[in-house]
């Protein structure tokens, strides 16, 4: 027990192991720090727990999480309330989501892939290199590469705002 004028013990969250009542070990019993919850619609990170509270902030807003406790105070919501929230429907566990990777990150792997193996800007270049090169992995981590055809028109794109920019650069030095 802690002296009533101390604050609170906060665990961090590397340190943080599983809470709950006695069916705890059960997923949908179970309140970890840095894990991901819908309250009432909105997504929350859990923080920490703070004694037997809960320290949830909305990803959305990074607003705090709080409920009106027992005295009428404004609170941390207590590990059971929220399991309460959870059996009944008002919360629930949320999966971390798995990151996407965006087209525009796989392009630029493509290119940084033909660029470095110095394989010619024709299409019929770009697939053949793609079909011995573009690996499973490599399909697991960023899916599958665009069509050749648009692989070139990027390639020529790049290249065309390179020089442009050069030119510019060399302008403005030979203005100096």
């Amino acid at each position: 027990m802690q002296p009533e004028n101390s604050l609170p013990y906060v665990r961090p969250i590397d340190a943080m192991r599983e809470i709950g009542g006695e069916d705890a070990r059960s997923p949908e019993r179970r309140i970890q720090a840095d894990g991901l919850i819908d309250i009432l619609g909105s997504i929350h990170r859990i923080l920490a727990l703070v004694d037997d509270r809960v320290l949830a902030s909305d990803l959305r807003t990074d607003r705090l999480f709080l409920v009106q406790d027992e005295d009428g105070s404004i609170q941390l919501p207590r590990i059971g309330r929220l399991q309460d929230m959870i059996d009944a429907g008002s919360a629930s566990h949320v999966p971390d989501p798995v990151m996407a990777t965006s087209s525009t990150t796989t392009m630029g792997v493509v290119i940084s892939m033909l660029d470095a193996a110095n394989i010619a800007n024709g299409e019929k270049a770009i697939w053949i290199y793609l079909a011995a090169h573009w690996t499973p992995d490599l399909e697991a981590a960023f899916g599958k590469p665009d069509e050749p055809w648009k692989i070139r028109r990027w390639r020529t794109a790049l290249r065309r705002a390179v020089r442009q920019r050069d030119e510019s650069d060399r302008a403005a030095l030979d203005r100096r």
